[in-house]
């Protein structure tokens, strides 16, 4: 088992104070504080104590050196919980000052950082995920330890280690591309943030928001306020600042947008997510038929005839029972009031000629 690359020095523990191998292997990284002003050597002598009782695997000082105590495949005894000490490597951080809120350097928390990802790298930890396995002395023990100001910045410790072993791709933005600075997070300055599986997004009014359906349809125009309620098994896209002009002048009801971990991307043709496949035409449902010999509906609603991906002709209204064509499908909505139903959604968009395409979910045409 490998040790860092990134120490400076070997500060070597009592054998006294940690125990000789492992019973379990690496799972987590646990964070502490010094609780005091030091480099990464004194911390280091003070484990060089015998009957300290006490180690870690590296320390971090003041000025940002990194020293190895423990080498990884022993056990340090350090998180005042023996199965938890079994599963981590720990490392202990100086502080700036010997007093409360125990705040740290730059230096000492870029190197925590730089720390943390090597050993979640080589270990194969995957991504570091807050409290699973990124962990800290106070979650296995009644102390303060690491300190209010370590606590405040796991979130941002997490995040930059993560951007190291897994750094988010180069987005070149456009009209039908934008970066994504993340899900169900805090809708900071500049930000484009898709929020899906709760009930609103929780934001304030500055910034455009548009609900997206199951299929990535988008529901409506982008509209100017906060806290939409999200479409149920939907999302809502939400913009700050620049990133609200840009859904304002590129996202619009019908277009299609597709969502990857770091992008948001938009087919600005016309979509429409289907109700049902060889189904009953309920209310304001847009169905495809594609079996049988013809759409078994009644004539209240628009259809229209799709072989090799065009429309055979323009949409027909008050007829219904349509003939499925060879290798196509019929596309029926039902015409409902005066809003947007699926009939008025087809007699908008499909005419004879008009390409057609369904891929099992959503229909989509131009």
């Amino acid at each position: 088992m490998s040790n860092s690359p990134l120490i400076s020095e070997k500060v070597l523990a009592y054998s006294g104070n940690y125990t000789k191998g492992r019973t379990s292997k690496i799972k987590e990284i646990t964070v502490h504080h010094m609780s005091g002003k030091l480099t990464a050597r004194r911390c280091g002598e003070l484990f060089q104590a015998v009957g300290r009782e006490g180690s870690s695997h590296y320390g971090i000082g003041y000025d940002g050196e990194i020293a190895l105590y423990v080498d990884e495949g022993d056990t340090a005894w350090t998180n005042s919980n023996w199965e938890s000490n079994c599963r981590a490597v720990t490392v202990e951080v100086s502080n700036s000052e010997n007093d409360y809120p125990w705040a740290v350097t730059d230096k000492s928390l870029q190197s925590l950082i730089r720390l943390i990802a090597d050993i979640a790298k080589r270990n194969g930890l995957g991504k570091l995920v807050k409290g699973k396995n990124l962990t800290w002395h106070q979650m296995y023990a009644a102390t303060d330890c690491p300190g209010p100001y370590l606590l405040s910045k796991m979130d941002y410790i997490i995040s930059a280690a993560n951007e190291i072993n897994y750094p988010t791709p180069t987005v070149e933005e456009s009209p039908t591309v934008h970066a994504l600075n993340g899900k169900n997070i805090p809708r900071n300055t500049d930000f484009l943030v898709l929020y899906s599986g709760i009930k609103t997004t929780g934001t304030n009014q500055w910034g455009f928001e548009a609900p997206i359906d199951r299929n990535g349809v988008v529901l409506s125009d982008p509209v100017y306020k906060g806290n939409t309620k999200i479409p149920e098994g939907g999302s809502v896209l939400s913009g700050h600042g620049k990133a609200s002009v840009w859904i304002y002048a590129n996202v619009k009801k019908g277009y299609r947008i597709t969502v990857t971990d770091n992008a948001v991307k938009i087919d600005k043709r016309q979509h429409r997510s289907v109700d049902g496949v060889n189904a009953g035409r309920g209310t304001n449902y847009l169905c495809v038929y594609n079996s049988g010999a013809s759409a078994p509906t009644n004539e209240y609603g628009y259809e229209v005839a799709i072989q090799n991906g065009k429309a055979v002709g323009n949409p027909i209204y008050g007829k219904g029972k349509m003939t499925i064509p060879s290798g196509g499908f019929v596309l029926s909505g039902h015409l409902f009031g005066k809003g947007d139903s699926a009939g008025q959604w087809i007699y908008a968009n499909v005419k004879n000629g008009t390409p057609v395409t369904f891929d099992g979910k959503v229909v989509r045409v131009n």
